[in-house]
């Protein structure tokens, strides 16, 4: 089964997909930030937690908005 087959069926599997990306984005940052502590590195950071929870908060949305 590829990645196409399980987009098409489930809508959602690219936003599991991009929010795992992220998980690792930020992973891969918070080692960053062990061996260097930087502005850099903080506002990376920042955005991806920012970032991760918008597209929770619309998920959620589109949730709320299917019960009505």
């Amino acid at each position: 089964m590829n990645i196409d087959n399980r987009r098409e069926k489930n809508p959602d599997y690219s936003l599991v997909e991009s929010v795992s990306y992220l998980g690792r984005l930020y992973y891969s940052v918070q080692s960053l930030n062990h061996v260097s502590t930087s502005v850099k590195g903080e506002w990376c950071e920042q955005r991806l937690v920012r970032l991760s929870l918008i597209m929770v908060q619309r998920k959620n949305f589109k949730i709320e908005k299917d019960k009505r």
